[in-house]
């Protein structure tokens, strides 16, 4: 669905490089697990957004064929890792025991994910037989909870292999997926986004993270882990707007003109205020969705001014929270979100994060709280 309301977000491949040494057969489970930062997003003026979590890569010969090689038959009443579980689920699908794929799932609510996801059993087994190999490619823990990422290779060499991933816990000895929850989804974002492939982007330093802040998300409930092993932490570029006025009065005029627009249903002004590769798709939702229109309207046509709080980028690219001042007296309680670009040394509105993952982070429900504190400080 295109957008028009500002994207005004309540504060709510390449060359593989392994980095561990060659493994015997039976053991493609080991995966060289440690602390390693990595940066997200990074502009001409330095690092804005990155993240350290505990995460391993397997070696490229991590393959579904040898662990069953090796293991000549899994036990399946005690799937002792979670890459044995991963291979289970594939072989189960091969025969579409969709009874015996939700017993792999863990509690009501990832059953429920998984009753969804195998509704056609007999399409998903369709497209698995065209699988020759399943390879992994990153283990990251959260708690006790383990992300492992990998790729089906299929029998057709010019297919390109898509990634997939999956959540999973121990109980009672055993490894089932778990759901991909509130707590989970950060954790998730952040394993998706380690560039495993490049050797001189997935380990850096974070002494070059001195200037950001520094946000440690740990698991909410109590792990057989030490949080400082498992936890994750996000370093970004929080800056204010009072320290520099010039890109601050630059930011509420155009604001101020996007009030003026809405005020005056100045369609064509309205249009101005966006960046120009984005107008058609505006305009497009103007005529198409009268109701987001309104809504849009509603908001801005409810203040007087705004409020520039902070934001995350630099003068060119900007992740920007806002409140307003209502007409009736009050201020918004809750910054709002609002993405900026510069094109032809001009400042304009965008619904496009230069950067999807790190629009992603920022309105992700744990920073968002995150941020909150930051205002209230």
């Amino acid at each position: 669905m295109k957008i028009l309301f500002i994207r005004i977000l309540i504060l709510t491949i390449s060359f593989y490089l392994p980095i561990i040494a060659q493994i015997s057969a039976d053991t493609i489970e080991t995966c060289d697990i440690a602390r390693r930062a990595f940066v997200i997003w990074e502009t001409k003026a330095g690092p804005q957004l990155a993240a350290e979590l505990s995460i391993g890569v397997y070696p490229h010969n991590a393959l579904m064929t040898r662990m069953l090689q090796n293991r000549k038959q899994l036990n399946k009443t005690l799937i002792a890792s979670p890459e044995e579980l991963i291979v289970h689920e594939f072989q189960l699908t091969l025969t579409a025991d969709k009874a015996a794929i939700l017993d792999n799932y863990f509690g009501d609510k990832a059953k429920k994910y998984a009753e969804m996801v195998y509704h056609n059993i007999q399409e998903t087994q369709k497209w698995n037989k065209l699988v020759a190999d399943i390879q992994f490619q990153t283990k990251s823990i959260f708690g006790d909870t383990t992300r492992i990422r990998y790729i089906k290779l299929e029998k057709n060499p010019d297919s390109f292999p898509m990634p997939w991933s999956s959540l999973c816990e121990k109980y009672n000895g055993r490894y089932y997926f778990t759901s991909n929850n509130t707590e989970n989804s950060l954790f998730a974002i952040v394993s998706e986004l380690y560039p495993f492939w490049d050797a001189s982007k997935n380990n850096v330093d974070t002494k070059g993270f001195i200037t950001l802040k520094k946000a440690t998300f740990s698991p909410l409930k109590k792990t057989s882990r030490r949080d400082e092993d498992t936890n994750i932490v996000i370093y970004y570029n929080l800056n204010q707007f009072s320290e520099n006025n010039e890109l601050k009065n630059e930011v509420l005029r155009l604001l101020d003109s996007i009030l003026y627009a809405y005020t005056n249903e100045d369609i064509p002004a309205l249009l101005s205020s966006w960046l120009p590769e984005r107008r058609a798709s505006v305009q497009e939702s103007l005529t198409g969705d009268p109701f987001n229109f309104m809504q849009s309207k509603q908001f801005f046509c409810q203040a007087r001014s705004f409020l520039l709080d902070f934001y995350i980028g630099d003068s060119d690219d900007m992740f920007a929270f806002a409140r307003r001042f209502l007409k009736n007296g009050d201020i918004d309680k809750t910054p709002k979100l609002f993405l900026f670009h510069r094109h032809k040394q001009r400042l304009y509105l965008t619904d496009k994060a230069v950067s999807t993952f790190t629009l992603n982070i920022i309105n992700n429900p744990q920073m968002v709280v995150e941020l909150n504190n930051q205002l209230h400080k």
